[in-house]
């Protein structure tokens, strides 16, 4: 097997309104696709979701980047993953959501070309795994509003954004659970909008409306602070923004500073890595959780089979592609049946057709 053709597609898609989070206020998404051809037939397509705030990356800096790794790949066995994984690291430092664009699409592809979905290649622990959805930051009674109608819609946990200040978010929670009731698990992410101080001040009382878990409280680079707050309150800890990389997992655990791990494939820089992450975690009596960046439909497909394929994810925050006007996906990719993610048995990522005309014509090709 060769890898033949790779190309690059600039994609800009509006959202339905504006996400906003502690640290960004999205309105659009600009992302790349990438869809990569063996000498077989066989096809593989990716995304890159970039995001500034978080990656340090945009749609410009992806296609850059993308531009100096897909010559170099031209002419690779697809197999040979952890190799292709060494050469883009050798080329590039970071720029991890240009490498997962390659690294999700070398994967799609050999699925196709083995006839399996990537779910049950990646250790086919689950068939689905049940998804929180994500309510950006508003004010209290209209993220109640919101939370109300998605368990009307089947979702039985609701993951709220906060980190704005502290009394304002413990206002947002009880909010939410007054208006929802016990049974919904709720879960609450920060995206490092508190200090420390501020984190354990408003955990304590967010603790008293049975709060399953809490993403990044305090800064990413602030492991320390992350460690400080995990035993300073009751509600357990989980690392998003802190951890990218599987250096970063290695961190966090030598520093006790986490319960849980967020895995995206965007920070980590593809499935290559993603599973290392797991499996440290793993090692180290740690669970994870499947997230991702603001991405398409695409995007979901990936999170979805890495997140039913690896036995230690417990979580799932796998509503990527919603908040957007347009699928990239026409037919096939991954579906919500009963509160979960369900990604299906279809090869590869279960991509049966893409949706051309969203993406439109390459930016550049590179060929064999």
């Amino acid at each position: 097997m060769k890898i033949t053709s790779i190309e690059i597609y600039p994609v800009e898609l509006t959202l339905k309104e504006p996400f906003v989070i502690a640290i960004d206020t999205i309105s659009t998404y600009a992302g790349v696709i990438v869809r990569i051809e063996d000498d077989q037939g066989h096809i593989g397509w990716g995304e890159a979701a970039p995001q500034a705030t978080i990656l340090g990356e945009t749609q410009e800096s992806v296609i850059a980047v993308l531009n100096i790794i897909a010559p170099r790949l031209i002419g690779e066995d697809p197999r040979r993953m952890g190799w292709i994984t060494g050469i883009m690291d050798a080329l590039v430092t970071k720029n991890t959501a240009a490498k997962a664009a390659i690294d999700i699409a070398l994967y799609d592809l050999l699925g196709q070309a083995w006839k399996v979905p990537l779910w049950r290649l990646f250790g086919g622990a689950r068939d689905r795994m049940e998804t929180d959805f994500t309510i950006g930051i508003r004010p209290p009674e209209e993220m109640a509003r919101e939370a109300v109608q998605l368990v009307k819609a089947g979702y039985r946990v609701l993951k709220l954004k906060l980190g704005a200040t502290p009394d304002e978010d413990i206002e947002r929670v009880k909010a939410v659970r007054a208006a929802v009731g016990d049974e919904p698990h709720l879960r609450i992410d920060a995206n490092q909008g508190w200090s420390r101080q501020e984190a354990i001040h408003a955990l304590t009382h967010i603790a008293r409306y049975n709060v399953e878990l809490v993403e990044q409280p305090v800064a990413a680079d602030d492991i320390e602070g992350l460690a400080l707050v995990r035993r300073a309150q009751p509600i357990p800890v989980m690392a998003d923004e802190s951890v990218h990389l599987p250096v970063d997992a290695l961190k966090v655990i030598e520093e006790g500073a986490v319960d849980y791990i967020n895995i995206k494939i965007m920070k980590s820089g593809g499935f290559w890595k993603s599973q290392q992450i797991a499996l440290l975690a793993e090692t180290a009596g740690i669970g994870c959780q499947v997230g991702g960046m603001v991405e398409t439909d695409l995007g979901l497909a990936a999170a979805v089979n890495l997140a039913c394929g690896l036995p230690n994810v417990q979580f799932g925050d796998l509503d990527m592609g919603s908040s957007l006007r347009e699928r990239l996906i026409k037919r096939g990719g991954s579906i919500f049946e009963d509160g979960c993610m369900v990604p299906g048995d279809r090869p590869g990522l279960g991509i049966e057709e893409i949706n051309e005309q969203a993406i439109g014509t390459p930016l550049k090709c590179y060929k064999l």
